[in-house]
């Protein structure tokens, strides 16, 4: 993920991805936004998104996967850059929809 930009305060907005094509076995439906919050270093952001997946190709073989994650992005030559991404609230940020 990249986000070209200067250090402005990064708007709140649901973000879809659709249309494009899934890469190797993978699918992305949707992906709330529930928190951006700048950082010292970068930004924060909570996302949480629905994964499809042939299986063997998700956590625990799963096919479909309900993912909750926070993301640390970092300012890197006026990029920001994921640089750390753990699941939300200390969990494992992923479980089964199947």
């Amino acid at each position: 993920m990249h986000c070209k930009g200067a250090r402005r305060g990064i708007r709140r907005r649901r973000v879809s991805v659709g249309g494009a094509e899934p890469r190797s076995a993978r699918e992305d439906l949707s992906a709330p936004v529930h928190a951006v919050e700048e950082t010292s270093e970068g930004a924060y952001v909570w996302l949480e998104f629905v994964s499809l997946q042939a299986p063997g190709y998700g956590p625990d073989g799963e096919t479909c996967t309900y993912w909750s994650l926070d993301y640390e992005l970092v300012w890197y030559g006026g990029w920001l850059l994921i640089d750390r991404v753990t699941g939300h609230g200390d969990s494992s940020g992923h479980t089964s929809c199947e």
